[in-house]
């Protein structure tokens, strides 16, 4: 069985149990998740908070989605666009929502845009998650394209009885950052395959997210390596950019990692870090 038939098969599984989950437990289980998405940190120093409209099926996060408003937070929702993308809509109230595509509930084509470099946090929902962190989505896709253009802290919501022990994953699948079900936060187990990030000048960003998150990032979050414009380097970079560094996360890529180098169109997996290049 194709890792897609997996994905899908999957889903019909978790769909027909969601169907014989008891009102009271989802209804009680959406307020324990809500409740731990607002005590994070990470959502307390949020400025800029994407969230979205659970349907019926989905965990019902008006409570989030209230809370945020009146902290005071810009609150994003997703709108669905051409393409199977989202649009990325300020929401200051319950009032700026109506029934859109599939009968979810998003944002009016009069809210304002912002691009997904302008949030500071976000909640992503899913089918079903594993305690790696990987996610099972709907199958649209529309997350699929979003999650590469996320550099904040990304956190998956889902009811401990629709968890799975396994979820299939293709190359382009990303995990994210915290895992939250009604029982608590949950931080992703690390893979036995760590791959660390070496991108271009100016993201370091992404190294830190991946020596801090300790476990395997999709390679679609990581920038390639770009032709230096100044005449006088070489065709490519021959080394990351790794001078803004801390200490400790020279010592986690020197001694946990294995690196993923990217370079223009091939990506060729080291097997062990250079040593003296972090030393």
């Amino acid at each position: 069985m194709s890792v897609i038939e997996e994905k899908k098969a999957l889903r019909t599984f978790i769909r027909k149990k969601e169907r014989t989950l008891d009102p009271v437990y989802k209804a009680e289980s959406s307020e324990a998740i809500c409740r731990h998405l607002l005590a994070l940190d990470e959502y307390k120093s949020a400025k800029v908070v994407f969230a979205f409209a659970g349907t019926e099926k989905e965990i019902d996060t008006s409570l989030f989605m209230n809370e945020a408003i009146a902290a005071g937070k810009t609150l994003i929702l997703p709108r669905c666009a051409a393409e199977h993308a989202i649009d990325l809509c300020v929401v200051r109230s319950m009032d700026d929502l109506e029934a859109g595509a599939y009968g979810i509930l998003e944002p009016k084509k009069s809210c304002a845009l912002v691009t997904a470099a302008d949030i500071d946090f976000a909640v992503v929902p899913c089918l079903s998650f594993d305690r790696k962190g990987r996610r099972l989505g709907q199958g649209g896709g529309y997350y699929d394209r979003l999650l590469p253009q996320l550099h904040c802290p990304t956190v998956l919501i889902c009811r401990e009885q629709l968890m799975s022990p396994e979820v299939p994953v293709e190359e382009h699948d990303m995990r994210c950052t915290m895992l939250v079900t009604e029982k608590g936060i949950l931080t992703p187990e690390p893979s036995q395959s760590f791959f660390a990030a070496l991108v271009q000048e100016g993201d370091s960003r992404t190294v830190r997210e991946c020596v801090k998150g300790g476990y395997s990032l999709s390679r679609k979050r990581v920038s390639p390596f770009a032709t230096p414009e100044r005449k006088d380097e070489g065709p490519s970079p021959s080394t990351p950019h790794i001078g803004s560094f801390g200490i400790e996360e020279l010592h986690a890529l020197r001694n946990q990692v294995r690196c993923t180098w990217l370079r223009h169109e091939s990506l060729r997996v080291v097997t062990g870090c250079n040593r003296a290049l972090l030393s």
